[in-house]
């Protein structure tokens, strides 16, 4: 933002029309219309990202009545987009990015998210931060009682721990999002009767750090353990899929609604 609002950049030309949408857009209308000579179009942002998932995969999920769509950024809003346009929200968390970087700005080191991330895929334990079934019972008794030693029975259960790292509070971070956001988005395609979950929105966003495709940056580790977690909950049964620029389904709406051409 502080690139486009140079003074010189509003400058010699007429106000032109933005499509915006989202909490940030609303946020910073007044300065931005104000400094950057633009008349900003706001857009609803559920509406936006129901528009903008039909103009860039619907055909893809054809096959359904109805298609989930989990929009996550700050927080998360799960869309029921129909073929005929129609949507709801018809479920949310408030456990969503803001929560995972919030926390791991807090607790590590870390200033920039991609960074964090990678560090935690590389290295990161996060059995050194969550409280483990193993922990509690030991190996052998886990496996009587039929449940894995690895699998998590608290989530930071051990986060005053000396022998955790950076990377490995990362690592517990995203596990618990990712955990939590797969339960819910498996419980509400089972009450829709879908197989799919589409994930979109800013917590997917590859960020321009020259790390290649989005599997190679921060984007790809966030995207596998969506992927990961909706395999955990639902047994295979139900499948994550992320539409191409997965964050910027919603830019593509407020364009087709506000009508705005290039």
């Amino acid at each position: 933002m502080q690139l486009v609002c140079a003074q010189d950049a509003a400058q010699g030309r007429a106000a032109i029309c933005v499509a915006a949408t989202g909490g940030g857009a609303l946020r910073h209308k007044a300065e931005m219309q104000d400094r950057m000579n633009v008349h900003i179009h706001m857009v609803n942002e559920l509406k936006a990202v129901s528009l903008g998932w039909q103009q860039s995969v619907a055909q893809a999920d054809a096959a359904q009545a109805r298609s989930l769509v989990c929009n996550v950024g700050t927080g998360v809003s799960m869309i029921s987009v129909g073929k005929d346009g129609a949507f709801e929200r018809v479920s949310g968390s408030g456990l969503g990015g803001a929560t995972f970087w919030g926390l791991a700005k807090r607790l590590t080191a870390y200033t920039d998210f991609d960074t964090a991330v990678l560090a935690a895929h590389a290295s990161g334990d996060a059995g050194r931060v969550d409280t483990l079934v193993g922990d509690i019972y030991g190996v052998e008794t886990s496996k009587e009682i039929g449940m894995p030693a690895d699998l998590v029975a608290g989530f930071l259960g051990k986060l005053g721990s000396q022998d955790a790292s950076d990377a490995d509070l990362v690592a517990a971070l995203l596990r618990m999002i990712a955990s939590n956001l797969g339960q819910l988005a498996v419980f509400q395609a089972r009450a829709m009767g879908v197989d799919t979950v589409w994930f979109t929105g800013g917590f997917f966003q590859q960020r321009p750090h020259g790390l290649g495709n989005a599997d190679d940056g921060g984007a790809g580790v966030v995207r596998q353990a969506m992927v990961e977690a909706v395999g955990f909950w639902s047994g295979g049964t139900i499948g994550a899929r992320f539409p191409p620029d997965a964050s910027l389904l919603g830019a593509l709406g407020a364009v087709t609604a506000s009508g705005i051409s290039a």
